[in-house]
C-alpha cells in the first residue's frame, strides 16, 4: 500500500492542457484511485476512490467545472488552499 502525499505531486505532475474558467490543472493517480484537481483560485482537491472510468471521463469533458459539481462531489475529498 502506497502512502500519498499532496508534496509528492509537483506541477510537473498536473495535466493543463485544455481551457477551463475554474480548474487550472489536475493528476491523476490510478494506483489509489486519486484525483487531484488544482483551481484557478489556488484551491486543490484531492478526491479519492476515484474509478479510472470516471477520471478518464473528467479529462475528456469539455466542462470540467460541471462535471466536478454533478460527478466528483460524491467521492470523499480534502480540501488544501495554496499558502
Amino acid at each position: 500500500m502506497s502512502i500519498f502525499k499532496l508534496k509528492d505531486y509537483t506541477d510537473d505532475y498536473y495535466e493543463s492542457n485544455f481551457k477551463s474558467s475554474i480548474v487550472d490543472s489536475y493528476a491523476y493517480d490510478c494506483i489509489n484511485c486519486t484525483l487531484v484537481v488544482k483551481f484557478t483560485c489556488g484551491s486543490r482537491y484531492l478526491y479519492s476512490g476515484v474509478p479510472q472510468s470516471v477520471a478518464d471521463r473528467f479529462m475528456i469533458t469539455p466542462s470540467k467545472g460541471s462535471f466536478i459539481n454533478m460527478q466528483l462531489k460524491g467521492y470523499p475529498y480534502l480540501k488544501f488552499d495554496e499558502k
